[in-house]
């Protein structure tokens, strides 16, 4: 036997309203009850989905909000990966880059002594890893000749250099360098530093274009 559904009345309440609206989702009450226990039934059934609905939402936005703070975390860390990855395997061939320059300079101080062949292949060697190195983002940093920089650059002394600006890096001795905008190493330099005026440096008193007598004593002219 088909239930009339309920419908709003005159006297209808928006609780009793939402119950009837409910009444198809929950399902049918048990048969042979009467009206008012029929609509306590609805109302206990719609308590519950509501309460369930209410539950499965939050569990929703809460699972929602976890996956994109994940996403947002695991999008930050592999952009740092592929950035910054190589950072330590980068720092140990900086080491094969200073033996190649180390050999270059003490063939070049052996003069003739020094196999050219062997000269010009460290050479190319040290160049073409400085070219690796700088497709993956390895720039070395420019310090000779130019103002000492503390923020790349690391100094271990100074020299008197009356004719260089002071503060200025005249010798590199291990080279610096950049992964990307990042410093991978400073550079160990020895900078310069204004001479300091002694008394032999100090200009003698004008003289006054006077004679010498025979005694010593100064005659003016």
């Amino acid at each position: 036997e088909e239930r009339e559904p309920i419908t709003k009345g005159p006297m209808d309440t928006p609780d009793e309203k939402g119950i009837a609206e409910a009444a198809g989702a929950v399902g049918q009450p048990p048969a042979g009850l009467s009206p008012e226990e029929e609509l306590d039934a609805l109302r206990e059934a719609l308590a519950q989905a509501e309460a369930q609905a209410a539950e499965a939402r939050d569990r929703l936005l809460r699972a929602a909000a976890d996956f994109d703070n994940t996403k947002k975390r695991i999008a930050r860390e592999q952009a740092e990966a592929i950035r910054y990855g190589n950072e330590s395997i980068l720092r140990e061939i900086l080491s094969v880059a200073d033996n190649l320059g180390f050999a270059l300079s003490h063939a070049g101080q052996g003069g003739g002594d020094a196999p050219g062949g062997l000269v010009q292949g460290v050479e190319l060697t040290y160049q073409h890893l400085l070219d690796t190195l700088a497709r993956f983002g390895v720039t070395p940093v420019e310090s000779l000749g130019k103002p000492f920089d503390p923020a790349c650059q690391q100094a271990m002394s100074q020299i008197t250099a009356a004719d260089t600006p002071e503060n200025t890096v005249v010798q590199e001795i291990q080279k610096g360098y950049k992964y990307n905008d990042r410093l991978l190493r400073p550079a160990l330099v020895i900078v310069s530093k204004r001479p300091s005026l002694s008394p032999e440096t100090a200009e003698p008193p004008e003289s006054t274009g006077g004679e010498i007598s025979g005694d010593g004593e100064q005659v003016n002219g």
